[in-house]
């Protein structure tokens, strides 16, 4: 099945602008699943959102799905 994924980049010097990714997946993925697909840890994300709802780790993903991780911000 095939996922699109809304992100920012968490690393230093990547810039700030939003990343969208179409991902294949398996059936039955979970959101924690699609995370650690994409080298993201749970506590990279502020927020995960699944077509613009919010969503927990546990969620099990369909075809055509988006999803979107808002990293945590920090500045001063």
């Amino acid at each position: 099945m095939e996922i699109t994924v809304n992100f920012y980049p968490s690393h230093a010097g990547s810039g700030c602008e939003l990343q969208v990714r179409t991902v294949v997946l398996q059936e039955a993925t979970t959101i924690r699943d699609l995370l650690q697909e994409l080298s993201l840890k749970p506590t990279d994300a502020t927020a995960i959102f699944r077509n613009g709802e919010s969503a927990l780790y546990q969620e099990v993903l369909h075809q055509g799905d988006t999803v979107t991780v808002l990293p945590f911000v920090s500045g001063g």
